[in-house]
């Protein structure tokens, strides 16, 4: 698999895994991740790199006839998470 695309510019990329047939009027296959770290601090000295958030993504994506198709899992380091599906582009 080769790295092949950023979204609109955007830190959201992946690595195209397989291109499907016509049989979805689609096309390629993404498979991607994200590994974040992040707080808010009231004033520049009160930052300490202890005190970061974590937190981790994976996601699918299938380009298809009505648009991108993503799904996708969340977890932050607290054991938040979150599942999205999410069709069409973002505007």
């Amino acid at each position: 698999a080769s790295f092949s695309f950023c979204y609109n510019n955007l830190p959201i990329c992946g690595w195209d895994l397989a291109t499907l047939t016509s049989a979805l009027e689609g096309g390629d296959l993404y498979f991607g991740f994200s590994l974040e770290a992040g707080n808010a601090w009231a004033d520049k000295k009160s930052v300490v790199v202890s005190d970061l958030d974590g937190a981790g993504s994976v996601f699918l994506g299938l380009e298809t006839m009505l648009g991108p198709l993503y799904l996708s899992y969340g977890r932050a380091a607290s054991g938040d998470d979150k599942v999205y599906l999410l069709l069409g582009r973002a505007l």
